[in-house]
């Protein structure tokens, strides 16, 4: 049997992010990795590109040769391109780990324990996007970008066969994304950068905040008759 052929639009970004890979050098990987742990650890601020660069074990001006200012340096630091390059991913995406055809709690339990490993695995690097973003809100544009790319075909296609199959109410298809992603990052904040130190339990607050998604989600006839 032929192997099922990817649509037009997947090959195109999956190329894309394979150049944009390809055309970092090992020296600005090596620059962009020192960055992104001095960064976390420290802050945008309080972190020096000499600091930077005597962790990536280049001189300065290499560092200035590659990159023209800290602030070009950081920016291209937390492009979602160069995260998955710099940070191991350990964590499979939520399409690898869900079923093939989940249902709405397999695929709800599926979204909430791939981040919060995620969060769990890279805590100060979480911490510091979220930071960032607050104070540069034009760092939010590759991530939408990156989201839209590779994260919302695979959930249309879940949420328009879980509408079908009457697992899932009929709501607009970016309100279900905005209150799934409102739900894992707000707990992702909550314990790695509010509370850290909190005695939290993953898997019993994850399968809380499952079963609250999926008592909202899914179809109630007697309520939408009412």
């Amino acid at each position: 049997m032929a192997a099922k052929r990817q649509p037009r639009a997947a090959r195109a970004g999956s190329s894309g992010r394979k150049a944009k890979a390809a055309a970092i050098s090992p020296t600005q990987v090596r620059i962009m990795r020192a960055a992104l742990d001095l960064f976390s650890e420290r802050g945008y601020a309080a972190t020096t590109t000499a600091e930077i660069a005597r962790q990536a074990r280049v001189a300065e001006k290499t560092l200035y040769a590659n990159f023209k200012s800290k602030h070009e340096l950081f920016r291209q630091t937390l492009d979602p391109a160069a995260l998955e390059l710099l940070i191991p991913r350990s964590v499979p995406p939520v399409a690898e780990q869900a079923a093939p055809q989940p249902g709405l709690e397999e695929l709800l339990r599926s979204l909430m324990k791939n981040r919060i490993e995620l969060f769990r695995q890279h805590p100060s690097k979480f911490k510091l996007i979220v930071q960032e973003m607050l104070l540069h809100p034009e760092l939010t544009r590759p991530f939408r970008d990156k989201y839209r790319r590779d994260v919302a075909p695979f959930l249309e296609q879940a949420f328009e066969r879980l509408r079908k199959s009457g697992d899932l109410r009929d709501l607009p298809q970016a309100t279900v994304e905005r209150v799934m992603a409102s739900v894992a990052l707000g707990y992702g904040v909550m314990r790695f950068i509010v509370a850290p130190e909190s005695d939290w339990d993953d898997a019993a607050e994850a399968q809380a905040m499952v079963s609250i998604l999926v008592d909202g989600l899914r179809p109630r006839p007697e309520r939408e008759r009412s």
